[in-house]
């Protein structure tokens, strides 16, 4: 997962994160917590001595939700 700089004090940051095309569980679990598919980046990364494809999924610091605190200590809510 990369996290790029963010534009800003603003909460607008942005992470990005590559799933290789075949990686169903993986693929579900990032929709799961709100990243969003991006597209195919061709031949994108080097597994060993092969070039192989990646699918690209996203999250914007203004796509995440108003997190509140949970479990012990986390104070009145």
């Amino acid at each position: 997962m990369r996290a790029p700089p963010s534009s800003g004090g603003n909460g607008s940051g942005r992470l990005q994160l590559c799933v290789e095309p075949w990686n169903a569980a993986s693929a579900q679990t990032a929709e799961s917590v709100g990243f969003q598919r991006e597209g195919l980046l061709r031949s994108w990364q080097l597994v060993g001595e092969e070039r192989r494809d990646m699918v690209l999924y996203s999250m914007l610091g203004t796509d995440l939700p108003s997190l509140r605190p949970v479990g012990r200590g986390a104070g009145p809510a």
